[in-house]
């Protein structure tokens, strides 16, 4: 009986510390548009903003449904934990390896283009 109970609140960590996790790769998304487009502090403000207003609920209701609508700290610090996690491994591998992957597909675009452009004008002068 005791172990059952050991079991189900350690499931219950588990399971917040994934959706940390989820919630950070979320949040990774937009890093990576940050990185690419770059913008002024209010646009990031408002992406913030924006992220924070649509993730509350779903947290929110996380942890109503994972504990039956009973509030517990250490699921807000599971899901802390994953984030934490999250953004120590994964994040630095996949943002890093998303963005160079990303930068030099439109770098290599780009190049052609202007290698196209240069073409058509070398034909028009002949």
């Amino acid at each position: 009986m005791i172990a059952d109970f050991l079991i189900e609140e350690l499931t219950r960590i588990a399971l917040s510390m994934l959706a940390g996790a989820v919630l950070s790769a979320l949040y990774d998304i937009i890093s990576i548009f940050r990185r690419i487009f770059t913008h002024n502090t209010v646009a990031y403000s408002t992406e913030d903003l924006l992220y924070f207003i649509l993730m509350a609920p779903v947290v929110f209701g996380f942890v109503l449904e994972i504990n039956d609508g009973v509030f517990r700290v250490y699921i807000i610090f599971g899901m802390i934990l994953g984030v934490l996690l999250h953004k120590n491994t994964m994040t630095r591998l996949v943002v890093n390896f998303w963005l160079k992957n990303l930068i030099n597909t439109i770098k290599m675009k780009i190049t052609k283009n202007k290698n196209r452009r240069r073409q058509r004008e070398e034909r028009k002068k002949v």
